[in-house]
C-alpha cells in the first residue's frame, strides 16, 4: 500500500510514462550495481558493511540474498537486499552523479518480505523523502514485486539516493529492495507512471516528447459540422445539401472509422427572430453517414436577422462542453469540430445588457456570448480540433481567433459553399502538420509554462520535445492534471510536492 505523506501533496497529470524495465535501463543507469548482482554470492545471503558501490548508513549489517524463497525471486537478476538484518532496521545508500538542475526517473522494485505482515520502506532523494511505502506479506510463498518510478531534481553534481525501514519493528523480517536505476527523465505521450517531486517553493521542468503518427488516418476520427443558419447563408444551403456526400467519400478514403455529426446556430432571438438561437445539436455522431447526409438535407435557414455577427464562438464553446455527453464524441479519436459561416463572431462584451456568461450548457438568452477564453477552455477540455471555413471578408477575424485559441486552421469558403470538400480537406492538412500543447484540469496553477506550445511544418513519424515547467504554489493537493497535444494524446503526471 502507498501512503500519503502528511508533508506530500499528490497531483496527477493525465499522458502516461514509459515503464522502463531494469534490464532495458541498464546501458543508461546511473545507479552502479542497481540489482545487487555484483559480486555473486556463493550462499542463501551474506551480511556487509557495503556491497560494491552500497554503502551502510544505519544498522550493523547490510544483508544480501540469493533467491532464498525460491528460484529467481530476484526482480532483475538472482540478487537483492532484505533490509532489518539480524535483528536491526536498515538504511543503504549510494551517491550517483547528477547534473544540477537536470531532471532524472527514479525506480526501483519493492516486494514485502513472505509471510511477514509489517513491510516498510523510506525511500529518500538527498535530503527529501519521496516515498513512504508499506506492504503485508501474509499469505505469500515467494516474493511479491512492485515498481515503483519517480520525477526527481538533481541540486548539485552528486545526489544520495538512500533506502530504509527505520520506522519498522526490527526483527530481522524486513522489506526487499531490487531493480534500482536512475536515468535521464524524459516522457511520452501515451507512457505510464511519470511521477515528478517538486521542490518546496522550486520549479521543476519536465521534458516532454510527442511522438506524431506516420499515417495521418491513423487514428479514428469524429467530425462535427457546426452550420451558420442565418439568412445570408440562404443561398450556400443548397450547394452544401450538394456537396455532403463527397465530403463523406472523402474523408471515409482516408479514415473508413469516421463519425458525423451536425450541429447548428444562428445568434440571440433578440438579434432575430423568437426562432433564432445560438446552438442546436441537430445531430449527435453516429457512424451511419447516411443519416448524417439526411441530416443536412433537412436544414433550412432562418430569416430576420438584421446585425452581422453571428453565435460562432458560442456554437464552439457548446461542442465543446457537450462532446463527451449529448454530442457522444468517442474516446482516442482525433475530434474535429468545423464552424461553416460567412460572418464574423459575437464574443463577451458584445451584449452588454446581459449577465456575464457563466460557461455552462445552459443557453441563457440573459447571459452574455462566452470569451474567447471560455472557448479555449471548453475545446481544450474536450480535446477538439477547430476547423474554420469562412468567406474571404472574415479569413483575418477568425486568423485572429485561431492565434488567441491557439489551435485551429482557418480556411476560404466560397460565397456559394461550392469548395466545401477541398476547404475541409485542406483544413484537415494544415491541423496535421501543427501541434498545438496545453495543460487541462490543472486546478492548482501547477504548469507555469510549456516551452514550446505550439509546432509547425509537423513530420509525420517524427518525435517533437516541449519542456512544461511545474511550480508548487501552495494552493492544495489532489490535483488531476493533463498535459494534452491537441488531436494526439494526453500525458498523466504524478506530481508530488515536498513540503
Amino acid at each position: 500500500m502507498k501512503r500519503i505523506l502528511p508533508w506530500v501533496m499528490s497531483v496527477l497529470l493525465a499522458f502516461t510514462c514509459l515503464n522502463i524495465s531494469p534490464s532495458s535501463a541498464a546501458a543508461d543507469n546511473l545507479v552502479f550495481n542497481g540489482s545487487f548482482e555484483d559480486p555473486v554470492i556463493d550462499t542463501a545471503l551474506t551480511y556487509e558493511t557495503s556491497f560494491n558501490g552500497w554503502k551502510l548508513s544505519k544498522g550493523f549489517l547490510m544483508e544480501i540474498d540469493r533467491d532464498i524463497f525460491g528460484t529467481s525471486n530476484a526482480k532483475d537478476g538472482k540478487q537483492y537486499v532484505e533490509l532489518d538484518s539480524l535483528n536491526q532496521v536498515t538504511q543503504i545508500y549510494q551517491d550517483v552523479p547528477t547534473e544540477a538542475d537536470k531532471t532524472y526517473r527514479l525506480t526501483f522494485g519493492f516486494s514485502p518480505r513472505p509471510d511477514n505482515p509489517e513491510n516498510k520502506l523510506n525511500v529518500h532523494w538527498g535530503n527529501t523523502r519521496i516515498a513512504e511505502l508499506e506492504a503485508n506479506g501474509e499469505g505469500l510463498s515467494k516474493s511479491d514485486w512492485q515498481d515503483y518510478s519517480y520525477g526527481v531534481k538533481a541540486t548539485g553534481t552528486e545526489t544520495r539516493i538512500s533506502f530504509d525501514n527505520l520506522n519498522e519493528t526490527p526483527d530481522g523480517l524486513g522489506s526487499l529492495i531490487d531493480a534500482i536505476g536512475l536515468e535521464i527523465l524524459n516522457c511520452d505521450l501515451g507512457d505510464d507512471d511519470c511521477t515528478i517531486i517538486i521542490p518546496p517553493d522550486g520549479t521543476f521542468v519536465m521534458p516532454v516528447t510527442i511522438p506524431i503518427p506516420e499515417d495521418a488516418g491513423e487514428l479514428p476520427v469524429d467530425l462535427i459540422l457546426t452550420q451558420d443558419l442565418t439568412s445570408s447563408f440562404s443561398d450556400d444551403l443548397p450547394t452544401l445539401k450538394t456537396v455532403i456526400p463527397d465530403l463523406v467519400t472523402e474523408l471515409k478514403a482516408v479514415q473508413p472509422d469516421t463519425n458525423f455529426g451536425l450541429a447548428s446556430f444562428t445568434d440571440k432571438k433578440i438579434y432575430g427572430t423568437p426562432d433564432y438561437y445560438v446552438y442546436k445539436t441537430e445531430l449527435p455522431l453516429t457512424s451511419d453517414s447516411s443519416v448524417f447526409e439526411e441530416a443536412v438535407a433537412g436544414l433550412a435557414t432562418l430569416g430576420g436577422g438584421y446585425d452581422y455577427p453571428e453565435s460562432s464562438l458560442s456554437a464552439l464553446m457548446q461542442v465543446g462542453l457537450r462532446a463527451d455527453g449529448e454530442l457522444g464524441f468517442r474516446d482516442e479519436t482525433r475530434r474535429i469540430a468545423i464552424i461553416s459561416t460567412d460572418d464574423a463572431y459575437k464574443k463577451a462584451g458584445d451584449y452588454p445588457e446581459g449577465t456575464p456568461n457563466n460557461g455552462d450548457t445552459v443557453l441563457d438568452e440573459a447571459e452574455d456570448y462566452p470569451s474567447v477564453a471560455q472557448t479555449k477552455d471548453a475545446i481544450n477540455n474536450a480535446n477538439i480540433l477547430p476547423i474554420f471555413l469562412v468567406t474571404r471578408d472574415f479569413i483575418p477575424t477568425y486568423n485572429d481567433l485561431v492565434s488567441q485559441l491557439g489551435v485551429g486552421a482557418v480556411v476560404e469558403l466560397e460565397p456559394d459553399s461550392s469548395n466545401l470538400v477541398e476547404a475541409v480537406l485542406e483544413a484537415i492538412e494544415i491541423l496535421n502538420q501543427t501541434v498545438t500543447v496545453v495543460a487541462v484540469d490543472d486546478e492548482y496553477g501547477y504548469v507555469q509554462s510549456i516551452e514550446p506550445d505550439y509546432f509547425e511544418n509537423v513530420v509525420p513519424g517524427s518525435e517533437l520535445t516541449t519542456y512544461v515547467t511545474f511550480k508548487d504554489t501552495g494552493l492544495g493537493s489532489g490535483d488531476d492534471v493533463t498535459i494534452r497535444a491537441l488531436g494526439i494524446g494526453d500525458l498523466v503526471v504524478d506530481v508530488q510536492v515536498s513540503l
